[in-house]
């Protein structure tokens, strides 16, 4: 899927207002945010970094294409460079294949010398180096059991262990902010009902159907922010509560 990374990116600074694969089906859910700002280069400072875990083609669509409709100045707010946006499928495993049987460490490790050194990539790989133990002996081992569980597995298709999202963006994850209060915030945009997480959860039930673990797919997400703290999603309802690993704080809307 390396090719797909590349005509993704390139979309993301291109026309939305196209009719390809509208999708109807998300709900119709009105936040509002702040005010669209006026930013330079300078302001885009803070790297946020996703990693998703067990998916497969459909869904690695599903979750770039959200990014594309959340990067607006009032949302994510991206800077929209090529440099400064990464979205890259981890080393696929083939369909069938016995996932005990897996060598995460040494796959992780050929893996990552494949990203970008430069921009928002260099960043993106300190958190990913700095987070390896825990990566390759657990999350990556303990959330794909779904899939060996999925009529994916049985049906051989490929699988993408991991996506990892990372872009720089001109807001900043707060753990202070524990009611998402900040309007120009990344707090607000991550945990609110019409923000970007939640509208994923949305978006993804009808990509893993079939896996039936739409839910534990979301919810088995790494979030690490600006300070490379961890966090992930403790409940997702009317809209996303968020655990600050570091603290056990919980962030939400």
């Amino acid at each position: 899927m390396g090719e797909l990374s590349l005509s993704i990116i390139k979309n993301l600074f291109g026309n939305k207002s196209g009719t390809e694969s509208e999708d109807t089906s998300e709900p119709d859910i009105e936040v509002k945010f702040g005010n669209e700002p006026d930013l330079t280069d300078e302001d885009y400072k803070y790297v946020h970094t996703f990693i998703f875990f067990g998916l497969n083609e459909e869904s690695f669509n599903t979750i770039a294409k959200e990014v594309q409709n959340h990067d607006e100045a009032h949302l994510l707010s991206l800077k929209k460079t090529q440099s400064d946006v990464l979205m890259v499928d981890f080393t696929n495993v083939p369909g069938g294949t016995n996932l005990d049987d897996v060598n995460w460490g040494s796959m992780f490790d050929e893996w990552i010398e494949k990203l970008p050194n430069e921009g928002v990539g260099e960043k993106v790989k300190e958190t990913l180096l700095k987070n390896r133990e825990e990566l390759v002996n657990e999350l990556l081992p303990d959330n794909l059991y779904p899939w060996e569980l999925s009529e994916n597995y049985k049906n051989k298709e490929t699988l993408i262990p991991a996506m990892i999202v990372g872009f720089k963006s001109s807001k900043a994850m707060d753990v202070e902010d524990e009611l998402s209060e900040n309007q120009d915030g990344m707090n607000i945009v991550l945990t609110s009902s019409g923000g970007f997480l939640r509208t994923l959860a949305y978006s993804l039930t009808d990509d893993i159907t079939k896996i039936n673990q739409w839910s534990y797919t979301l919810c088995a997400m790494m979030y690490y922010d600006q300070n490379g703290d961890g966090w992930h999603i403790s409940q997702v309802d009317k809209s996303v509560s968020l655990e600050h690993r570091p603290s056990d704080r919980i962030v939400k809307h």
